[in-house]
């Protein structure tokens, strides 16, 4: 599978599962994707990352991503909070929660 038809597929699934116009699911990958906060993996879901690393793996085996689940948390750059912001207010699976720290 080419990388176009994995997010064409991941903008499918969120179509289907979340009921969103497909507008509006590939405003949501296409957001996360320019933003270098999230990338996909082969079981089809987004795992968060942090903004420098050149992947969710860091380097580390291809298995499985480095953050995932409860331990999937990545430092935000302080000039990309809005985006962030942005992206859990529009994640259809309400799974991306954000912590302010001081």
């Amino acid at each position: 599978m080419t990388y176009e038809e994995h997010l064409d597929e991941v903008t499918t699934l969120i179509t289907e599962k979340y009921d969103v116009a497909d507008q509006a699911a590939i405003k949501m990958v296409m957001r996360a994707q320019a933003d270098d906060f999230f990338s996909g993996h082969d079981d089809g879901l987004w795992y968060v990352k942090e903004k420098e690393w050149a992947d969710i793996y860091n380097g580390g085996p291809k298995d499985a991503p480095v953050y995932r689940m409860a331990e999937g948390q990545a430092t935000v750059p302080e000039n990309l909070v809005e985006s962030a912001i942005e992206s859990a207010e529009e994640c259809p699976g309400e799974c991306i929660f954000i912590e302010v720290l001081d």
